[in-house]
């Protein structure tokens, strides 16, 4: 009966916890790219907005994509309310 060495047990352990550690630590262990593909990017529970280079840019702040193209060429919802209102007058 071909048992495994109790010295290597350890060795093994460490490096599946290791891994594992890296890849929660590390989701974004690759680096985006210099595109310039504009997107207007928005944080969860905040009306913050900005203007990111590309998505992979956006994602590694955390951010949601709002819509392509910077932030300030596109009406928001708040802006277009009052042309509502003056339409329906």
């Amino acid at each position: 009966m071909n048992r495994t060495p109790i010295a290597k047990l350890p060795t093994a352990f460490h490096t599946i916890v290791f891994l594992v550690l890296l890849h929660v630590m590390v989701p974004n262990a690759l680096a985006c790219s210099n595109d310039m593909a504009l997107v207007c990017g928005y944080w969860m529970h905040t009306p913050k907005t900005a203007t990111f280079q590309n998505e992979c840019k956006m994602r590694e702040q955390g951010a949601k994509l709002r819509h392509t193209g910077a932030c300030a060429d596109k009406i928001t919802k708040q802006a277009r309310q009052p042309e509502a209102a003056k339409a329906n007058k």
